[in-house]
């Protein structure tokens, strides 16, 4: 992988992990099957447990899920563009192996899904 390719994928893994953290901080303390907030490791992504670890207050919390609220659309919209512009990159033998990734990734995630619905 070049480095411009690195070097985007970096920033969008950067920009998912705050946003992903926040949000899943901002829906308050909640386990899953003996894991951390949202069901990921032992204490939730890396934004959240910044955020923990800072003892904000309800109001504060509250402050926090209303401007995930307010930069939800913003931020999908970036992904969106992010991940198309890092797709015009790829050669179309690794455009159908990230297709590929996308589906296998969106099977196991509806699986997970449908194992948590009683």
């Amino acid at each position: 992988m070049g480095r411009p390719i690195r070097f985007v994928v970096g920033v969008a893994a950067v920009v998912a992990l705050l946003v992903g953290g926040a949000a899943i901080y901002a829906q308050g303390p909640r386990g899953v099957r003996g894991r951390g907030p949202g069901g990921v490791g032992p204490g939730g992504p890396p934004a959240a447990m910044m955020l923990r670890e800072l003892n904000l207050s309800d109001a504060q919390r509250e402050q926090v899920r209303q401007l995930m609220t307010q930069y939800r659309e913003q931020v999908g919209a970036l992904n969106d563009r992010l991940e198309s512009d890092i797709r015009a990159l790829l050669t179309p033998e690794q455009q159908q192996q990230a297709d590929k990734l996308r589906a296998d990734r969106d099977a196991r995630m509806k699986e997970r899904r449908q194992q948590r619905t009683p």
